[in-house]
């Protein structure tokens, strides 16, 4: 069995990923944040009419590719011709190639929400790769916040606050009690936006 201690992962945190199954032997790759709670378990939520959750549903195998960049997630959105796979070695769906990390999971369980179904896997084998980098959005919600709050004079300043309140949501779900987290109080705090 596999252990995601091998990747700088946060308990808790959501990180984007690339989800890649098989659609009738054909590659197939989605972008979806994933999470552990535990570190041995790989959790996401996935909206109940797409192709990546038939296709997890039917094989009962998936793996997360944390891409190196932005790019990757791009691709996967609108350029998919343009990916690269290699096969796994624990399950039958392919890994993304020049990720910074690949896990192999067999789906553990999952939940019917709303409109989305909560998927659990298990880890089957991690593929730590060198110059390991996993995407959480905080860091960056929180460079545009300091952005949007040089800006405060020429904004609206309910446009800004508005702004400035879903940041800080994003930031509170993707990275919960980060310092990104604190520091966007405190932003908040010093623009007496706190309320």
């Amino acid at each position: 069995m596999g252990h995601l201690r091998a990747l700088p992962m946060q308990q808790g945190w959501i990180y984007e990923a690339i989800i890649s199954t098989y659609a009738g032997g054909t590659p197939h790759a989605a972008p979806i944040g994933v999470w552990t709670e535990d570190f041995t378990t790989l959790h996401m939520e996935i909206y109940d009419s797409s192709m990546t959750l038939q296709n997890v549903m039917s094989s009962e195998h998936f793996a997360a590719n944390f891409p190196k960049d932005v790019q990757s997630i791009y691709a996967a959105l609108f350029r998919p011709h343009d990916l690269l796979f290699e096969e796994a070695q624990e399950i039958n769906a392919p890994l993304l190639c020049n990720s910074s990390a690949s896990v192999e999971l067999a789906l553990n369980g999952e939940i019917q929400l709303a409109n989305r179904v909560h998927i659990t896997g298990t880890i089957l084998r991690v593929h730590a790769h060198q110059d390991i980098k996993l995407i959480n959005r905080a860091e960056s919600l929180l460079l545009e916040s300091l952005i949007v709050a040089t800006r405060l004079r020429f904004m609206d300043n309910l446009t800004a606050r508005d702004e400035l309140a879903e940041n800080y949501r994003v930031i509170r779900k993707v990275a919960p009690n980060s310092s990104y987290a604190r520091t966007m109080e405190a932003l908040l705090r010093d623009l007496s936006l706190d309320s």
